[in-house]
């Protein structure tokens, strides 16, 4: 069964609270369309800022920053394989 990715949690939670992007990223300070990338997760994020990212999300969205951190270290994790295949 494939996991969520950190950006399908987002727009699932969007979804949950009837919130739009713009929404979300004006509440953020963030510019909707790096929200945007964040959701398509075409936005690369370390850790330090996806654990920033994601907490502030989280308090607006009602949703665990823990489940969240998961989903993004399980993501990279898996794009840290699909590259090593490559090689």
């Amino acid at each position: 069964m494939k996991k969520a990715s950190p950006g399908e949690m987002i727009r699932a939670d969007l979804k949950r609270l009837g919130w739009t992007q713009r929404q979300l990223a004006k509440e953020l300070a963030m510019e909707t369309s790096t929200l945007n990338r964040i959701i398509q997760n075409k936005e690369p994020l370390s850790l330090n800022r996806a654990m920033d990212v994601y907490s502030d999300i989280a308090h607006y969205t009602r949703a665990s920053m823990t489940d969240y951190l998961i989903a993004y270290l399980e993501f990279e994790v898996e794009k840290w394989k699909k590259k090593q295949g490559e090689r």
